[in-house]
C-alpha cells in the first residue's frame, strides 16, 4: 500500500513538472536580462503587457525551401479591438474615445507614446541598435541553435540562407519585445512557425481545358487540348539562373515531350483513364566555383542574410548577429547568462532540431500524387564536378477522358400564330447535336443586342438514339431577339446561337369584338325592319280612292233638301 501511494505521489510530481510552463527560448550566452526580461510562457504578466488587451501574432514562412535557397519569415502584430496602426510609422493609437483602467483616452491618441531619449539602446546580446529612430519593437528569431535580432515596426520579416543545412522540418521560434523607455523592453509574447528544407524542387501543376464544367475534377473531353502548367515554388529566385527542362509523359503512349516552357498542351484522341507525369531537371550554377571576390568590409565568417529594408536594423557583428545558444533551457526569469559569446554551432546541434519528416515536393501538390525520380535517372545524370548542381522534381496524377458533346446546331426556326390565342406568337426551334448525348438542354432568349436575358428555361433530356428536339417559345410582342441554346452532361458543354424576328402583324379582333359586332348587326337589322313596317303602314293610310279623292272625302255630307231643278213659274 505504501509502495502504491509512493508511486502515485511520484506520478503527481512528474505530472506537475511536465505541466510546468517553460520559456520558448533556450539560454543565450550574453543575454541582457535586465533590459530584456525573460518570462515563462503562460506568465500572468503577459495579460497586462499591453493596454487594452493581448497582442496576437500572425507568423508565416514561404517554405518548403529547396536546399541552398533562402527562406523568409514574416510576422505581423495584431492589436486588441479598439486600436489601429497608423501608416507609415506604425504607431498604435486608440480608434475612438474611451476609458481603460480608469484612465481616459481619446481617438488617435497613441497607446504608448514614443519615448524621447538619447540613451544608447542595445540588442539582447549587447550589440548597439544603430537606427536613427528609437525602435518600437525588437524581434529575436531562433532556429538551428542560432538567433537573429531585428529592430522594426509592427510588421517585420527575416530572410536566412539554407546552405549546408540538413534536410528536414524545423521550427522557428520568435520572442517579441516592445520598447517602453529607460532602456526597458517588455516581452509581448512568443510565437513559432514550422518550415522545411527539401532537395526536390517544390512545384505545382494545373490542368485546364476550355469549357471545362467542373474545374479541378480531373475529368476532360477527348479531341480537345488540355493545358499543363507548371508553377515553381521559388520565392527567393534561387532557380533564376538555372537551366530547367521538363520531361513530359502523358500516359497515352504518344511519346515523351521535353520542353523548357512552363506550359504545354496535349490532346487525348481516345477516352479512358490516363496518368500524365513530368520530371523536372534544374541545372544550377554552383556559386562555390565562382572566383571569390572579398570586399574590404566583408566579415571573415559566413553570416546569415537578414532583411536589409529600412527601417529594419540588425546587429553588424557576424558572431553577434548569429550566435549559437546553449542546450540548457532557461526556466526562470533573469537566469540568462552574461558570459562570453559561444563558438559556432556544430552540425550535430543543428541536427538535434530535426524531425523524422522529410519534405518532398508533394507538399505543394494538394490532392495530387508525387512520383520520385527513379534511381536510374539519378545515376544517369552528370555529377557536380562541372561546377553545377542538379536538382529534380516530379509529379504524377490520374485523369479521365470522355467523349463530349461535339456540336450543337440550330437547324430550323418556325414562327406561327396560335389559333386559340390570336395575340400570341409561337416560335419552334429545332436543335440537333453530335457526340455524347446531353442530359440537359437550356435555351435563353435575349434582347436584340444579345446581351440582356429576357427569358430562360432548362429541361432534362430523356435518353434517345438521336439528338434531335424542338424547343417552343411564346411571344406576345414583336421585335428582333437572340436565342442561345446550350446542351450539357457531366463532362462537356456545347452551345449555339441565332437571331430571329417576331412579326405579330396588325391586331386581330378578339371574341369581345366579334360579339360586339354581331350585336351591332342585329340591332341594325331590327331597326331596319321596324322602319320598313312603319313606312308601309303610313303609305297604306294615305292611298287615293276610285274617283281620285281620298277616303276621307267619301264620307257622307249633310242632306240637301233643295230640288235639283228650280221650279218654273
Amino acid at each position: 500500500m505504501q509502495a502504491t501511494v509512493g508511486f502515485l505521489l511520484l506520478l503527481m510530481v512528474a505530472g506537475t513538472s511536465l505541466a510546468k510552463p517553460k520559456s520558448r527560448f533556450t539560454r543565450f550566452p550574453s543575454w541582457n536580462s535586465k533590459m530584456y526580461p525573460i518570462w515563462r510562457e503562460g506568465d500572468s504578466r503577459f495579460h497586462d503587457a499591453w493596454k487594452g488587451g493581448k497582442v496576437t501574432f500572425n507568423v508565416e514562412n514561404d517554405s518548403p525551401t529547396l536546399t541552398g535557397a533562402k527562406v523568409t519569415f514574416t510576422i505581423e502584430l495584431q492589436f486588441p479591438h479598439g486600436q489601429r496602426v497608423l501608416p507609415p510609422g506604425g504607431d498604435v493609437v486608440w480608434a475612438q474615445d474611451g476609458e481603460h483602467n480608469g484612465t481616459r483616452h481619446f481617438a488617435s491618441e497613441p497607446v504608448y507614446p514614443r519615448a524621447n531619449t538619447d540613451e544608447e539602446l542595445l540588442f539582447p546580446d549587447g550589440t548597439p541598435i544603430t537606427d536613427d529612430k528609437k525602435p518600437q519593437y525588437v524581434f529575436v528569431w531562433k532556429t538551428w541553435g542560432q538567433y537573429w535580432q531585428v529592430s522594426d515596426g509592427p510588421c517585420s520579416s527575416l530572410t536566412i540562407s539554407t546552405d549546408d543545412m540538413a534536410l528536414g522540418s524545423y521550427v522557428m521560434d520568435i520572442v517579441i519585445y516592445h520598447y517602453r523607455g529607460r532602456q526597458k523592453f517588455i516581452p509581448l509574447g512568443y510565437a513559432s512557425t514550422q518550415f522545411s528544407i527539401t532537395d526536390q524542387i517544390p512545384f505545382s501543376v494545373s490542368l485546364d481545358q476550355v469549357n471545362d464544367i467542373v474545374a479541378g475534377d480531373l475529368r476532360f473531353i477527348q479531341n480537345r487540348a488540355i493545358a499543363f502548367t507548371v508553377t515553381l515554388h521559388d520565392p527567393s529566385d534561387y532557380l533564376g539562373p538555372a537551366d530547367i527542362t521538363f520531361n513530359w509523359d502523358f500516359g497515352d503512349e504518344s511519346g515523351a515531350l521535353i520542353s523548357r516552357e512552363r506550359t504545354v498542351t496535349h490532346t487525348y484522341i481516345n477516352s479512358g483513364s490516363f496518368k500524365p507525369q513530368v520530371v523536372i531537371q534544374a541545372v544550377i550554377p554552383d556559386k562555390s566555383c565562382e572566383p571569390a571576390v572579398t570586399p574590404t568590409d566583408a566579415p571573415t565568417e559566413k553570416a546569415p542574410v537578414l532583411v536589409s529594408v529600412v527601417p529594419v536594423v540588425v546587429s553588424k557583428s557576424t558572431r553577434q548577429n548569429s550566435v549559437p545558444s546553449d542546450a540548457e533551457e532557461d526556466n526562470a526569469e533573469y537566469e540568462a547568462s552574461s558570459g562570453p559569446n559561444a563558438q559556432e554551432t556544430t552540425n550535430a546541434e543543428a541536427k538535434a532540431h530535426r524531425t523524422d519528416t522529410t519534405v518532398k515536393s508533394s507538399r505543394t501538390l494538394t490532392g495530387k500524387k508525387t512520383v520520385l525520380v527513379s534511381d536510374k535517372l539519378l545515376r544517369d545524370s552528370p555529377n557536380d564536378d562541372d561546377c553545377v548542381i542538379y536538382r529534380y522534381g516530379s509529379f504524377c496524377t490520374g485523369i479521365e477522358v470522355f467523349e463530349g458533346i461535339d456540336k450543337v446546331e440550330i437547324v430550323q426556326m418556325e414562327n406561327s400564330v396560335m389559333a386559340s390565342q390570336m395575340d400570341t406568337n409561337v416560335l419552334d426551334i429545332t436543335v440537333t447535336c453530335q457526340g455524347s448525348f446531353p442530359k440537359e438542354v437550356c435555351s435563353v432568349i435575349l434582347d436584340s443586342n444579345c446581351l440582356k436575358p429576357l427569358h430562360s428555361v432548362c429541361n432534362v433530356m430523356e435518353p434517345s438514339k438521336l439528338c434531335h428536339l424542338v424547343l417552343r417559345h411564346f411571344f406576345n410582342t414583336s421585335g428582333l431577339h437572340c436565342v442561345n441554346v446550350s446542351m450539357a452532361n457531366e463532362v462537356s458543354l456545347a452551345h449555339a446561337s441565332a437571331k430571329f424576328n417576331i412579326n405579330m402583324g396588325p391586331p386581330l379582333p378578339g371574341l369581345f369584338v366579334l360579339i360586339l359586332g354581331a350585336l351591332t348587326v342585329f340591332l341594325i337589322v331590327v331597326m331596319a325592319a321596324f322602319s320598313i313596317r312603319h313606312v308601309v303602314k303610313t303609305l297604306w293610310r294615305q292611298e287615293p280612292g276610285i274617283c281620285g279623292r281620298r277616303t276621307s272625302d267619301l264620307e257622307k255630307s249633310p242632306v240637301d233638301q233643295r230640288p235639283l231643278l228650280p221650279e218654273t213659274q
